[in-house]
């Protein structure tokens, strides 16, 4: 029996899966470019698998060995269509495995080429012209800068677009380079420019002269210096014009005198020179006056109208330049000649008087004296002055008083400058004319001004000075003219003024005194014993004197051992009679003293001894 009929299956589930399709885009770096730039291509693919793989193609050829995801390229040109075909391992369900992808075309900017050129204003110049070169920029852009050369070396400063130089020498070749900043697909910059060479054609050196001075009917001769491949052209008075170098004229006149010009061409480059013609009549020049000169005038140049004569006469030194010296001439009236030479030639004479100059001589009144000395002093110049400066050597100056005085010890020289009435001057110094002497100073000294009765003599130093003779005076009735003279007084004590007169040359004298003493001695005598006993002997103990004391400034004391005073007494004529309070003192030695003074010098002096007492 059949059952389960009609019966149902078990479910089956399907899968549909999508159908992939793959794709792929493409994207450039840059699609607008210069020539040689790179560009990169890349690929984006859609359902390109886990490995896809990719070719590239070139204007639809394949560029051999590009099969990465990105193609970069240096050398593509205007025009280039760049694609890329995708191969996909996507699954399931692929549609197609390759696909292509969208292209790109390549749009290539021109090259802007950048140049420059320049031109000079003159390619031939003279030495010191100025040369102006012009840069005219191709594709320079908006704002093109330059560099001048120089032969190769830049020109510092010079970067404009034109130059201009005048120190160019002969072959210069000038460029400048330019930097563009023209955009896009610049090439060639910096650029540099065609070379100019300059040709510099030096400027003549030339000088112009003749065969002057000339007389009349003589010829010229006119030359200037030889340049070769040069055209020369002269112009002068009286029209003259000439294409030669050295052009000459014949019988010539004064009015063929004056200057003449040549102008001298080389290469276009001229310089100018000019000479002087002098041409003379044939008359003797005319001497210039000149004169009088005293003797010592120095050395002085004659002139004549016409130059080149020759010189002669006294005095002249130099017959070509006419140095004529009046020391060598002589006093009054001399003649001197100047000749010219040639057809012009003849001798003019001229007198040229030469004036002596003074012979200064001089006297005064004194020449030697003491100060204050007044001198009048004499003028015997020959021949007699006309006005004269007396310098005295003292510091005083005059023209017209002729005293001076000289208050200071010396000798002076004298000096005076003479003129005379033709106004010449002559200067004299008299060395040591006048001479003042030092005035004497009279001194004198002793080894002592006071000396003892029983040698009364004196020996005097002289200490004078600026003294030649002496007088002395003693004070007792004797003299003496020697240096040092030596004096013997009597015996007699007094005082005595020496005096000394010192002389010198001129008999100017100065004096002084001191005085001297003879002194009367200081004598005494004092016993050593006395007896005090009463009879008529040697009863009384005094000193007894015989000059020279002062019985005023006296005193006489007595001492026994023990120091007392045992007798004193201010009286010289009275002595000590051996008591004391009244008593006869017992025998010994008793000490005594006496206080007195000398009555020359007042000195004063103590003695003191000792004294027996005998009974």
């Amino acid at each position: 029996m059949l059952i389960g009929s009609p019966a149902t299956s078990n479910a089956s589930v399907i899968t549909v899966n999508p159908v992939l399709t793959p794709a792929v885009s493409i994207t450039a770096s840059s699609t607008t470019i210069c020539s040689g730039s790179t560009v990169t291509f890349t690929a984006t693919p859609t359902n390109g698998g886990s490995a896809p793989t990719y070719q590239w193609y070139l204007n639809g050829g394949i560029v051999v060995g590009q099969t990465s995801a990105s193609f970069s390229t240096n050398t593509l040109n205007n025009g280039d269509v760049v694609t890329v075909e995708l191969t996909s391992n996507a699954t399931p369900c692929l549609a197609t495995t390759t696909v292509l992808s969208n292209a790109i075309t390549i749009v290539l900017n021109p090259d802007i080429v950048a140049s420059v050129s320049i031109v000079a204003s003159t390619n031939t110049i003279c030495s010191g012209s100025g040369v102006t070169f012009t840069a005219t920029p191709t594709n320079g852009g908006t704002a093109p800068t330059y560099q001048w050369f120089v032969n190769g070396n830049p020109v510092a400063g010079q970067t404009a677009s034109t130059f201009t130089s005048t120190t160019l020498v002969n072959g210069a070749s000038v460029t400048v380079q330019m930097t563009s900043n023209a955009t896009p697909c610049l090439v060639g910059s910096p650029a540099t420019s065609n070379a100019e060479v300059i040709v510099v054609n030096p400027i003549p050196v030339i000088t112009a002269s003749n065969n002057g001075p000339l007389c009349v009917s003589e010829q010229l001769n006119l030359n200037v210096t030889n340049i070769a491949g040069a055209v020369y052209s002269w112009t002068g008075p009286q029209l003259f014009v000439s294409a030669i170098q050295n052009p000459s004229i014949s019988n010539v006149t004064l009015s063929n005198a004056g200057t003449y010009n040549v102008t001298v061409n080389l290469n276009g480059c001229t310089a100018t020179a000019s000479t002087t013609v002098t041409i003379g009549t044939g008359t003797a020049a005319t001497i210039n006056p000149a004169g009088p000169f005293c003797v010592n005038s120095g050395v002085v140049t004659l002139t004549a109208s016409a130059p080149n004569g020759v010189w002669s006469g006294p005095g002249i030194t130099n017959p070509s330049t006419g140095t004529f010296d009046p020391t060598l001439a002589t006093i009054g009236i001399n003649t001197i000649s100047y000749t010219t030479p040639g057809a012009c030639g003849g001798t003019s004479t001229m007198d040229i008087v030469i004036l002596p100059i003074p012979t200064v001589s001089i006297s005064s009144n004194v020449t030697t004296g003491c100060s204050p000395l007044l001198v009048t002093f004499t003028d015997n110049s020959v021949p007699a002055s006309a006005s004269v400066v007396w310098d005295f050597g003292n510091g005083e100056t005059s023209s017209t008083s002729t005293t001076t005085t000289y208050t200071s010890s010396g000798c002076y020289d004298i000096t005076l400058t003479s003129t005379n009435a033709g106004g010449c001057s002559n200067t004299l110094t008299f060395n040591d004319f006048v001479c003042v002497l030092a005035d004497p100073i009279a001194d004198f000294y002793t080894s002592s001004y006071s000396t003892s009765m029983y040698d009364p003599s004196f020996q005097f130093v002289n200490q004078s000075t600026n003294a030649v003779s002496y007088s002395w005076n003693f004070g007792n009735g004797t003299t003496s003219s020697i240096a040092n003279p030596s004096v013997t007084y009597s015996e007699d004590p007094g005082s005595y003024t020496v005096q000394l007169v010192a002389y010198n040359a001129a008999g100017c004298t100065d004096t002084i005194s001191k005085i001297v003493t003879v002194t009367e001695e200081l004598i005494f005598f004092v016993p050593n014993s006395f007896t005090p006993n009463g009879d008529e002997f040697n009863n009384a103990f005094l000193p007894v004197f015989t000059s020279g004391f002062d019985p005023y400034e006296f005193s006489f004391t007595i001492f026994n051992r023990w120091g007392e005073t045992v007798f004193e007494s201010k009286d010289a004529t009275i002595g000590w009679d051996g008591t004391y309070h009244g008593e006869i003192v017992p025998e010994g030695v008793y000490t005594w003293t006496v206080r007195m003074k000398d009555i020359q010098s007042d000195k004063k002096y103590t003695f003191s001894g000792h004294v027996n007492v005998l009974k």
